[in-house]
């Protein structure tokens, strides 16, 4: 499986064949599956401007800062101060080491 990384929303997604378009699959919505149409509906219920292009599968790298980001962000929101500044630490830890 694919990782793909739409605008707000993150999805898995098989590999097409010659004989076989893409299936998406919503792993936060109960593993829902999906066509091509659905994830462009995601994407403008955003308010975003959909393009093909959003449905190219991302780098683990890209996919694991994303979660770290998220955690981050969860980590502030709930006022847990420690934990968000070791995040934050992290991040600028593996993108150094990226560079």
């Amino acid at each position: 499986l694919d990782m793909i990384g739409l605008p707000g929303h993150f999805l898995l997604a098989t590999r097409p064949t010659p004989t076989t378009p893409r299936t998406f699959v919503d792993v936060f919505n109960g593993g829902r599956l999906l066509g091509l149409r659905e994830c462009e509906e995601i994407v403008t219920s955003y308010g975003i401007g959909w393009s093909d292009s959003m449905v190219t599968p991302v780098p683990m790298s890209e996919v694991w800062t994303r979660m770290v980001r998220n955690l981050h962000n969860a980590s502030w929101r709930a006022g847990d101060v420690t934990n968000a500044r070791l995040l934050e630490h992290l991040l600028a830890c593996c993108s150094a080491s990226t560079t």
